[in-house]
């Protein structure tokens, strides 16, 4: 799944770019932070399980990997104008757990289905 790969790693640089972009206007439209965290990683978490390779990468790799990603995302924030939020992150794994589930059950369903 090549492509599937090229659409991770151009997500995973969408989402470098834009938490370590300096404050600006509000472009969310009033939405609260921890929204957007949580969908941020829960897509990141979509695209690590299915993108795994032939067999996937089981869900709960998807959601160490992405909470880790979390951790050093909101470390490195400080250093580029922005604030560090332990709840940024609480939202992070709670949105890359959702997500690494949901396409973990949507897939062994669609195996079951299929056989």
């Amino acid at each position: 799944m090549k492509i599937g790969r090229v659409l991770l790693a151009a997500y995973w640089a969408m989402m470098l770019v834009g938490t370590h972009t300096p404050p600006g206007p509000d472009v969310a439209g009033g939405l609260n932070d921890k929204v957007l965290h949580f969908a941020g990683y829960c897509g990141l978490a979509v695209l690590l399980v299915l993108c795994g390779g032939r067999l996937g990468t089981p869900w709960w790799r998807a959601v160490l990997l992405a909470s880790l990603y979390g951790v050093a995302d909101e470390l490195t924030q400080p250093s580029f104008g922005r604030e560090a939020d332990v709840l940024d992150w609480f939202a992070d794994v709670g949105g890359a757990t959702f997500g690494a589930l949901v396409t973990t059950l949507i897939e062994r369903r669609a195996r079951s289905v299929s056989e």
